[in-house]
């Protein structure tokens, strides 16, 4: 990987996910640390595209913990629904479908 150091850690990780080089993402968000909620969504998409399920879970509940409205809590949505978990799914997009009504 050839980084910018300009370039946002996080932006540096999508590019590495969207060009299949998983290890190198999976390298740089531990690297991020065990608090960081970017990170941990980083390894729950990573998880999930290797079909470890039970794992990305726990990272996307990790980062969803952090960033309630973030993206992180819609992956988590959608993994709990395919899992069959659509009642808690639906209780993770709750605030999002608040928040919409809220700008209208």
């Amino acid at each position: 990987m050839n980084a910018d150091p300009d370039q946002y850690p996080g932006e540096i990780i999508e590019k590495d996910l969207a060009s299949g080089q998983l290890d190198e993402a999976v390298r740089l968000a531990r690297e991020a640390g065990p608090q960081d909620a970017e990170a941990a969504h980083v390894l729950g998409r990573v998880a999930e595209a290797r079909g470890r399920l039970d794992e990305a879970e726990s990272h996307y509940r990790t980062a969803a913990g952090a960033m309630p409205l973030g993206e992180a809590a819609l992956d988590l949505a959608l993994l709990l629904r395919t899992r069959g978990k659509a009642n808690e799914a639906r209780a993770l997009l709750l605030p999002f479908t608040d928040r919409a009504s809220a700008l209208k």
